[in-house]
């Protein structure tokens, strides 16, 4: 039997818990650690009150509520943006540092899906060689949100998901829903989000919430991720 659990937001999303489910009393499994990408459209679409949008959505909720001290430090955050070119802004930082050093990203320029992709392995690998070796890290998870279009290479998208889950993201109207479908590890890896603050906050917190409650079981959230529901 489920349990729907509505997150503490404005939703269309929730997280499904499957039950019965033993909490950890302290927290997280402090024995496990993961890693998160965020790769995040920088071009000229997402200017104005897009980009704000979701600068402050990526702060607030996805590296703040990471960096909580009930996940004991678990969590490793790349931010990866990308327009016309791509950057790895910061690569394999905790959290709880990131939430200080985040910088508002700013949006001009074309849109390159390719050369994400490659700055998104290129986070991967970087992580994986300078990462503690004494602790369990579940598979890293990279979160790709883009409103736009652009061709994506099936040779570049075999190596990320080789590595990670990937998460895709359509943001507004506008998004090519069609090639995002074809960067998400699965069809429920891929999510749209209306443009705006609200939304695509309840998004991000339902993915927290998943990605904590597969941290504290020890468990990729592989499928945990793919359960969210879409209404």
């Amino acid at each position: 039997m489920t349990e729907m659990i509505n997150v503490p937001f404005e939703n269309n999303f929730k997280v499904e818990e499957k039950k019965p489910r033993r909490k950890t009393p302290l927290g997280v499994n402090s024995a496990c650690k993961q890693h998160v990408i965020a790769c995040i459209d920088t071009s000229g679409s997402m200017a104005g009150e897009n980009i704000k949008d979701v600068n402050d959505s990526v702060q607030e909720v996805l590296i703040n509520d990471l960096a909580q001290s009930q996940n004991k430090n678990g969590y490793f955050l790349s931010i990866v943006s990308f327009n016309t070119n791509a950057d790895l802004l910061h690569s394999g930082i905790a959290a709880a540092d990131l939430n200080n050093l985040f910088k508002p990203l700013d949006a001009v320029g074309g849109t390159n899906f390719n050369c994400a992709i490659q700055h998104c392995i290129e986070a991967v690998n970087q992580f994986n060689q300078v990462r503690d070796q004494g602790y369990k890290y579940l598979r890293p998870v990279c979160f790709f949100l883009s409103d736009g279009h652009s061709n994506v290479s099936d040779e570049l998208l075999v190596d990320l998901k080789e590595i990670s889950d990937i998460v895709s993201v359509a943001y507004g109207s506008d998004a090519d829903e069609a090639v995002l479908k074809q960067i998400a590890s699965t069809d429920e890896h891929f999510f749209r989000v209306n443009a705006g603050k609200a939304h695509f906050r309840t998004f991000l917190a339902a993915v927290t919430k998943t990605l904590e409650s597969s941290l504290e079981r020890g468990e990729d959230a592989t499928y945990a991720i793919s359960d969210i529901k879409k209404d």
